[in-house]
């Protein structure tokens, strides 16, 4: 196997010179001698071989993993004169793919750990994407939510479309309520919370929204807003006039009976002093100072002077009412209008005068016969009580006067007694049932706040923490002993305390609600110094102690995460959608030059001299196409060629070019399971893998001593609880390959960006940020995953999970294709605008048998197959052209002749244009071909099956053979 020849660039690889290379054996410039040996048999075998990964000695103490990519070349006779090959040093591409797939997977991770329900729609509404917490929420499978419309999973549609404009329009909603009803039915509130998300470009690429089920706690607001109610009724049904008064004499609240009796409105009563309503405002004043003080006043009677000035004689009941915490917040007094019974009172005691003057003034002497005397409480008299003798005619003396004025005394406080208690038990029973239906509705709002979902804070006026509900408690990390009687600054970190105190005043001079997620970005400090982001809203309540402050804190902290984890991902699409179209573009160009230098070297002879310069152009070419299949793989446009292997004998080979490169100090321990089953899974992919891996593996224990490489194993059985935690992976039989070692270790920030692109902690020149990534994209292909756990000091260990070989794959290794590759005469219309294309698939294909007729024009190509539609057997047509896409070109064929065998192809395939495709009944689209084999692979399966279908059918008559130029233009 010696070579032959080789370039520059080779020369430069492999350390050595031109003259060293040309004649020595190709194989000994590698690590793994028999598997470079079995590479060269391989390809004299099969024609070709790609991505063959190799490890490459290049010096004596420096080996570089490289993918070749080699074909046989031969005489014009067809005879093979040897094997052109191609190298390219693959370490960067490695890390690349890992890093990107870790970092898609840890995005998903935490999507799924988010507590709350999670979903992203695009700019029309359409569900794009939901977490497990969704599925639970709305009874629906991810698969049953994607692509359905997110108006149609609420009793109100249309209100859920008006949620997603004003979400497109003002960029973010708070707190947007919608009824939603499950698969089963059930309606439940929902709280959404909702922010837009772009491109790295700024464009608009849809919704990101977190709903939350609020159903209980909208049961629980109703009930306190009935209670609320029911107690504003009894107060407004009272006979009597009630009113509140805070401690600065100033009324807070009265009843519609006290606005009948003064004349005034409820906003004019309410904020104005209680004195000013009164013909002695001094005592009205010390009536209020008498309540706080003593607690209670009774009978406390007053003139009030009403709107209409009016004078009304009004008898007052008082005592003071506190908070839950025992602090006196105010009065709670009735007034009742005594005006009539005070007159009646007058008009007795007028009527007792004119009496005793009757009495006084009697000729008969009655006076010596009668004696009374008022019975008198205060400024009342009850009546009168008297004693008359007409018969003896005895006079009554002083000592008469003084014993009866003793008994209507006694008599007069006896009967006010019984009516005092009368009215006390009276009031009693009502307070009492009052402070039943008070704590009754403060018992439901203290079960509102405990059970809240946010936490809740509230603060008086001066800062300090008067109430603090569990979910803060746990927010913070602090108990409420801890919390209640505390500045509420505490909470905050300690750069932000001085402005926060100047903002905390300013909005106790001018409260007002506030809204969750307005104004500045704010952060909260826990008990342990750690800080996070936090939303919070405002609310003022107003009392006579003065304004509290009401809050109502989110921490935000996964929000957070995961708006930067989608921002990573969409980072990540945009560079794999960017790659994918600049390798489709190329890869026009690279056909082009590849099929006319192949035609070039057949048209010409062995020893013309410009053989040598076209055989350079292949080979650049050949490169260059190489480099477009990586490009795609990293855009994931380009799959993997799969099949069922067994990984035991991948990952030996992978250690043993691994082991010639490895530093004396460590040491590689192999623990594989004897009865592991196979996977199904491109070798060479697997076998970068594990060297990306290890090699990461080596330098991060460079500094060690002794390092330990730890590679193990084993079957595995994915659970549901598993696969919950590890969203890319479903439940099912895989195969656990765990890369261990002892190195440095990584911290949670490193951790979590090692997956991205481009993203390295080595010294610039040192590595390019690629393997990570390449290996992420490569699980994700592969339908598995790859985990890593680290810690600063204690190494790293990544765990990969390929799934195990089912059945369907155990024939798809098996699967061969039958058949001649050569076409028989089968009359193809070929349809590309890339003009140097059409011109040399027409002279290839022509070559291979087939009847070619080539038009740049998708136009044109209508027109010439409406003129002749049974004159084809096959369209072939690219996807992206001007003026009509290939599949506006397939409809159109269709209509003409329906059924008519259409492939389309392109070199840059998204998901909607399959879905294209397949509307029409089409196979999926074919990534563009690099090659002449591939493409004409592609048209045999066509025909293939066309006349497996037609039983026989011929494919044409010389008669109806039309030969076209080889393009339209």
């Amino acid at each position: 196997m010696p070579i032959t020849d080789v370039n520059e660039t080779m020369s430069k690889l492999a350390g050595r010179s031109r003259t060293q290379l040309i004649g020595s054996s190709f194989p000994d410039y590698f690590l793994e001698r028999e598997l470079a040996a079995e590479g060269v048999r391989l390809t004299f075998k099969e024609g070709s071989v790609t991505n063959y990964v190799l490890t490459l000695q290049a010096g004596a103490d420096k080996q570089i993993p490289v993918s070749f990519n080699a074909a046989v070349f031969r005489d014009p006779l067809g005879n093979i004169r040897g094997i052109f090959a191609s190298a390219r040093d693959i370490t960067a591409q490695k890390r690349l793919e890992v890093q990107l797939q870790a970092s898609q997977f840890y995005t998903r991770s935490l999507i799924e750990s988010n507590i709350d329900a999670l979903m992203t729609t695009d700019s029309l509404g359409i569900i794009t994407d939901v977490n497990q917490q969704m599925e639970s929420l709305t009874g629906c499978t991810r698969e049953e939510l994607i692509g359905k419309a997110f108006k149609d999973h609420f009793t109100d549609p249309a209100r859920a479309e008006e949620g997603i404009r004003q979400v497109l329009q003002q960029g973010k909603v708070t707190n947007y309520e919608l009824t939603a009803r499950s698969k089963t039915g059930r309606e439940m509130v929902v709280s959404y919370n909702a922010t837009t998300f772009n491109d790295q470009a700024g464009r608009l690429q849809g919704v990101f929204a977190a709903a939350r089920d609020i159903t209980e706690q909208k049961k629980l607001e109703q009930q306190l807003r009935e209670q609320q109610s029911y107690n504003r009724g009894l107060i407004e049904s009272s006979v009597d006039g009630l009113i509140t008064v805070d401690p600065v004499g100033t009324i807070s609240d009265v009843n519609e009976q006290m606005c009948r009796m003064t004349g005034y409105g409820r906003t004019e009563l309410i904020g104005s002093p209680f004195a000013d309503y009164f013909t002695e405002p001094e005592r009205a004043a010390a009536g209020v100072k008498q309540t706080f003080e003593t607690g209670v006043v009774t009978e406390y009677a007053l003139t009030l002077i009403s709107h209409t000035r009016r004078l009304l004689q009004v008898s007052f009941n008082a005592s003071v009412f506190r908070d839950p915490l025992g602090s006196v917040r105010g009065i709670f007094a009735s007034a009742r209008d005594v005006t009539d019974r005070v007159r009646l009172e007058e008009k007795l005691r007028e009527q007792q005068n004119y009496l005793r003057g009757l009495i006084e003034s009697s000729v008969d002497g009655l006076v010596h016969g009668f004696l009374g005397v008022p019975v008198p409480t205060g400024t009342r008299n009850y009546g009168m009580i008297y004693v008359a003798d007409k018969l003896s005619g005895t006079e009554f003396g002083a000592e008469d006067v003084r014993f009866l004025t003793t008994i209507a005394a006694k008599l007069a406080v006896a009967y006010e007694n019984a009516l005092r208690y009368q009215e006390i038990q009276e009031r009693t029973a009502k307070l009492e049932y009052e402070v039943a239906q008070r704590k009754q509705a403060e018992d439901r709002f203290r079960l509102l706040i405990e059970t809240a979902p946010t936490g809740v804070l509230i603060c008086d006026e001066k800062g300090r923490i008067t109430e603090a509900n569990a979910q803060l408690q746990r927010m913070f990390g602090y108990t409420q002993e801890e919390l209640v009687g505390q500045a509420v600054e505490m909470l905050v970190p300690e750069q932000h305390r001085g402005v926060h105190v100047g903002h905390r005043g300013a909005y106790v001079n001018k409260p007002q609600t506030r809204p969750m997620g307005v104004g500045m970005e704010l952060r909260g400090r826990r008990k342990d110094a750690t800080t996070f982001p936090l939303e919070i809203s405002l609310g003022p309540l107003v009392t006579g102690e003065g304004t509290w402050i009401s809050s109502t804190v989110v921490d935000i902290s996964e929000r957070k995460k995961l708006e930067q984890q989608l921002q990573v991902s969409q980072r990540l699409e945009s560079v794999g959608q960017l790659a994918a179209g600049i390798a489709h573009d190329f890869n026009n160009i690279l056909t082009a030059i590849t099929g006319n230098a192949k035609l070039a070297l057949a048209d010409l002879p062995v020893d013309h001299p410009v053989q040598r310069n076209l055989a350079e152009i292949q080979k650049g070419s050949l490169r260059a196409t190489q480099l477009v299949r990586q490009i795609l793989t990293f855009g994931r446009q380009d799959a993997p060629k799969r099949e069922v292997i067994k990984l035991t004998p991948v990952v030996e080979e992978a250690l043993k070019l691994l082991r010639a490169g490895l530093r004396a100090g460590i040491e590689i321990r192999t623990h594989f399971d004897s009865e592991l089953p196979d996977v199904f899974a491109d070798s060479t992919q697997v076998h970068q893998i594990v060297m990306n891996l290890a090699t990461n593996a080596a330098d991060a224990m460079a500094k060690k001593s002794v390092g330990v490489l730890e590679i193990r194993s084993e079957p595995v059985i994915v659970d549901a609880d598993l696969a919950h935690t590890t969203p890319e992976l479903r439940e099912g039989s895989y195969v656990r390959l765990s890369i261990r070692d002892n190195g440095c270790g990584m911290d949670k920030a490193t951790t979590a960006r090692i997956f991205e692109p481009f993203y390295t902690t080595k010294p610039l020149g040192e590595g390019t940020g690629l393997g990570l990534s390449v290996v992420h994209g490569i699980m994700k292909t592969h339908c598995g995953a790859v985990t890593v756990y680290s810690e600063p000091g204690k190494g790293t260990v990544f765990q990969l999970y390929l799934p195990a070989a089912q059945e369907a794959a155990q024939e798809a290794r098996t699967q061969k294709t039958q058949g001649e590759i050569r076409g028989h005469g089968e009359r193809v219309l070929y349809v590309d605008d890339e003009e140097p294309l059409v011109f040399l698939m027409t002279r290839m294909l022509t070559q291979l048998g087939y009847q070619v007729t080539g038009c740049t024009e998708p136009q044109k190509a209508l027109e010439t197959f409406r003129s002749g539609p049974h004159d084809f057997d096959v369209v072939v047509s690219d996807l992206s052209m001007p003026q009509m896409s290939g599949i506006d070109l397939a409809r159109e064929i269709l209509q003409t002749r329906p059924g008519m065998p259409i492939l389309i192809a392109s070199g840059y395939i998204r998901p909607e244009d399959n879905e294209g495709v397949r509307s029409l009944g089409l196979p999926d689209l074919l990534l563009k071909p690099d090659t002449i084999d591939e493409l004409s692979q592609s048209l045999h399966n066509i025909f293939a099956k066309s006349k497996s279908s037609t039983d026989g059918e011929q494919t044409g008559t010389d008669s109806r053979i039309r030969h076209r130029a080889a393009s339209s233009t």
